[in-house]
């Protein structure tokens, strides 16, 4: 199974190019994708895996990026890669399920290459300014399976909504 987890403004912005890592703070996002990652493979871009700042234990990590060799090794279980389609096939290999956890780039070449099976969108109930965006998705395609609201709080700079999507037969 394919999935892609993402974490996304009311106006489809995702990150900026001015500031490196999450636009947001929200603690019970970041629950929510361990729940959804933990044990499983994950694929990324080498931005995404540079905002990170550490790995991401218990998962088997792959980098897409342009240049493999260069990209720092943290832990065993990550690899470097300039195909997805081998991070999918491995990943599927390795796991029951494999995660698209960003950025941009991998979003689009994986929404206009494969099949995605699940979707878990976050959707930070504010505007907020960047200039990398999520692609649009048509989600008629996809049943919703789950919704929770998050309130903002001393955990959550924001509120949320979570929503968890699976492909249509």
């Amino acid at each position: 199974m394919l999935s892609l987890i993402v974490a996304k403004s009311e106006n489809g912005v995702i990150g900026s190019s001015l500031k490196e890592g999450l636009l947001w703070n929200l603690k019970d996002d970041l629950k929510l994708f361990k729940k959804h990652t933990l044990g499983k493979s994950v694929i990324m871009g080498n931005t995404t895996f540079k905002t990170l700042k550490t790995n991401l234990p218990s998962r088997t990590c792959y980098v897409l990026s342009k240049r493999p060799f260069r990209v720092p090794v943290l832990h065993e279980n990550q690899y470097a890669t300039n195909d997805l389609d081998f991070a999918i096939t491995s990943s599927l290999k390795e796991n029951k399920e494999a995660v698209i956890i960003g950025g941009r780039e991998v979003y689009s070449l994986a929404l206009s290459k494969y099949k995605i099976d699940k979707l878990y969108i976050t959707t930070v109930q504010a505007y907020l300014e960047g200039d990398i965006l999520f692609p649009e998705i048509d989600l008629n395609n996809y049943d919703l399976v789950k919704e929770k609201a998050f309130p903002k709080n001393e955990r959550n700079e924001f509120p949320f909504i979570f929503r968890e999507y699976k492909l249509k037969n």
